[in-house]
C-alpha cells in the first residue's frame, strides 16, 4: 500500500513539474498595447446629429491637436441604435499609447484647450450646448493586448 501511495505521489509531482515547464509567462502570452478611453453617450430624441455637429466643431480639432502632440494615438466615433432606454448611441474613443500617457491626459489636454479655445467663456458655452444634447452614461478604460502564439 505504501508503494502505491509513493508511486501516485511521484506521478503527481512529475505531472506538476511538466506542467510548470510548459506554462508560459504572461509576457510570453501577450504584449501590452495602447489604452482605450471609451465614453458612452446617449443623445436626446432627435439630438444625435446636433451632438455630432458640436463634436465636429470643437472636439475633433482638440483631438487632432492631441494626436499631433503625441499623447493620443487615434480616435474613433461610433454610432448605433440603442437597444433600450439606458443604452448608448454614440461611443467616443480616444486611444493612448500607454497608461502613462493616459494618466497625464488632463494635464496635456489643458495645453490643447489653451490652443483651441479662445477663452474659458467659449469653453463653458460649448459645454453647455453639448450637455443639452446628451447624457453621459459612463466611461470605460481598456488596454488592448496583442496575443503571441506559443513558441
Amino acid at each position: 500500500m505504501l508503494r502505491v501511495a509513493f508511486a501516485i505521489a511521484c506521478l503527481v509531482l512529475s505531472g506538476m513539474q511538466a506542467q510548470a515547464q510548459s506554462a508560459r509567462s504572461v509576457l510570453d502570452v501577450y504584449e501590452e498595447g495602447p489604452v482605450w478611453h471609451m465614453i458612452h453617450v446617449r443623445t436626446g430624441p432627435g439630438q444625435r446629429e446636433a451632438y455630432l455637429d458640436d463634436l465636429s466643431r470643437t472636439w475633433i480639432r482638440q483631438v487632432a491637436l492631441a494626436e499631433k502632440m503625441g499623447f493620443v494615438l487615434r480616435h474613433h466615433v461610433l454610432t448605433k441604435w440603442p437597444s433600450d432606454p439606458d443604452d448608448w448611441d454614440v461611443l467616443i474613443v480616444e486611444v493612448f499609447p500607454n497608461m502613462a500617457a493616459y494618466d497625464s491626459f488632463w494635464q496635456n489636454w489643458a495645453r490643447v484647450d489653451a490652443q483651441i479655445l479662445a477663452d474659458r467663456e467659449q469653453e463653458a458655452a460649448a459645454m453647455k450646448e453639448v450637455a443639452a444634447a446628451r447624457t453621459m452614461l459612463g466611461v470605460q478604460i481598456a488596454r488592448e493586448i496583442f496575443l503571441r502564439p506559443p513558441r
